[in-house]
């Protein structure tokens, strides 16, 4: 008897290298049990986790079913991820189609359309995010094959090199930090909820300082299946954190077998081992590879709306507190935060990897003072080379390389380009205040003077940001002195 990787008691027969890859496969989808269950709860992975008994061959060309069970990732019809989000979409259909009549048109949006600025923020941030929303599932449905295949790479690449990343206190590090990170998402997740429930009760029934919001008019009209509509939309838009476990877990896995390395080197006792951390290397760059190759442009369109939701959320914060709306003040302000938390944790993951591939040039860098005979000191050259050079870089669609300080570097554009929006805002409503009252949108006051104002503004922002600095960093205070030049 011989214990195969999971600690599944197996013979040892011939061809057992497809059960040891379906062993890694069975490693690999426990600890990767909460991100997948938080992109199957969303709709984005239509993939069961299926469990099925282990078929040993004998020698007599017959097999024995083992008591012990596997997982693999398969995609069934009848599977709990594509039935329910096939029957929430059917019904989410209907109840939009029951619910668009004429008496919906235009009260509910008033306060916001007055505008034409508000106006044209709040419909690009709507269907920026729930077009995401809608061509993520779809995505995901059309690509069921590409996604397996990229698992089942992953696989067979992690099998190469089980050895050295089948670590207890690595592996339950990794599986306690993806748990952690479901439950906080999902917690998270409950506070936009919470304040939109909870707002009119606080800040209009108790302290008497606000307006209703656009939910507690809903509710107070009974406008049942508008309000399902507006809850829809905030499903799609806020649930779509979850799927930024499902990327990072990827890259901790990379940094798993980094860890897994750093571990055998810092126990070197043979020159051997230099020969087998280079070749776990390699696969590790093969990896970073594969995901750059096939998530990498899905990466980019996530920073991109995590990017442009927070732009938003935060202009209607402000938005919401001057026409004394606090409940929607609060509930913008949450899901900014939302958002700019999933850009810092795919900064954080791919800063963290980095941080360890920086550790294992200096760990190799200290391997040289042993006592190596020339031929041992070329490998740990070489090795040091290898990993100064070839750097495990998470590059989304190969525009940028993502890790904190471009996140960081993010959030200080924000703060200019959200200058320049409430600029743009005081300028259409002192525009606005000449025109006639109680029209939905009054775009015909906007001057083209108003627009070569904000257009020249911005070309001055772009112009005093400090592009020579490395990871593409803005320099604040420059962007800001831009604008008022």
């Amino acid at each position: 008897m011989v214990t195969l990787f999971c600690g599944h008691p197996l013979l040892l027969l011939p061809h057992l290298r497809k059960i040891a890859l379906k062993s890694v496969e069975y490693q690999l989808l426990t600890l990767g049990k909460y991100p997948i269950l938080g992109v199957q709860l969303i709709g984005y992975f239509p993939l069961s986790v299926t469990q099925y008994p282990v078929t040993l061959p004998t020698d007599k060309s017959k097999s024995i079913i083992s008591s012990e069970t596997l997982k693999a990732l398969k995609f069934r019809w009848l599977g709990f991820p594509f039935l329910s989000q096939f029957i929430f979409v059917l019904f989410l259909i209907l109840a939009s189609l029951t619910s668009m009549e004429p008496s919906y048109k235009k009260a509910n949006m008033d306060r916001y359309s007055n505008l034409s600025s508000d106006f044209v923020i709040i419909t690009a941030v709507s269907m920026c995010c729930t077009g995401n929303a809608v061509v993520n599932r779809v995505y995901g449905l059309l690509t069921v094959r590409k996604t397996l295949k990229v698992w089942q790479v992953h696989c067979h690449l992690l099998q190469q090199v089980h050895r050295i990343w089948n670590d207890e206190g690595i592996l339950t590090k990794l599986k306690e930090s993806a748990r952690r990170h479901f439950f906080r998402s999902g917690l998270l997740l409950l506070l936009p909820g919470i304040m939109i429930a909870l707002s009119d009760y606080i800040f209009v029934n108790l302290l008497s300082i606000s307006k209703k919001n656009i939910i507690g008019e809903m509710v107070q009209r009974r406008d049942i299946l508008l309000l399902m509509g507006a809850l829809f939309w905030l499903y799609f838009s806020y649930a779509n954190i979850f799927l930024s476990g499902w990327i990072t877990f990827y890259i901790k896995l990379y940094n798993l077998v980094l860890c897994g390395i750093l571990r055998n080197i810092k126990n070197f006792e043979d020159a051997k081992i230099l020969d087998e951390v280079s070749s776990v290397y390699d696969v590790l760059i093969e990896l970073v590879s594969v995901f750059n190759d096939s998530l990498g442009a899905r990466l980019f369109v996530e920073v991109a709306v995590n990017i442009a939701w927070t732009l938003g959320c935060t202009y209607f914060s402000f938005v919401c507190w001057k026409i004394d709306e606090l409940g929607g003040t609060c509930t913008n302000m949450l899901a900014a935060f939302l958002a700019m938390r999933t850009l810092y944790i795919y900064g954080n993951e791919c800063e963290n990897l980095e941080q360890s591939r920086v550790e294992l040039v200096t760990k190799l860098s200290q391997i040289g003072a042993h006592n190596f005979d020339e031929v041992q000191d070329k490998k740990v050259q070489c090795l040091t080379r290898k990993v100064i050079n070839c750097k495990l870089w998470i590059n989304p669609g190969n525009f940028f390389v993502l890790n904190r300080s471009f996140v960081l570097s993010i959030l200080s554009v924000l703060m200019t380009i959200l200058i320049v929006m409430a600029q743009f805002r005081d300028s259409d409503e002192l525009n606005g205040l000449s025109g006639a009252e109680g029209d939905f949108c009054n775009c015909s006051n906007f001057t083209s003077l108003s627009y070569l104002d904000v257009l020249a503004q911005l070309i001055r922002t772009i112009y005093a940001t400090d592009y020579s600095i490395p990871m593409v960093r803005r320099t604040y205070p420059i962007m800001v002195k831009g604008i008022f030049n």
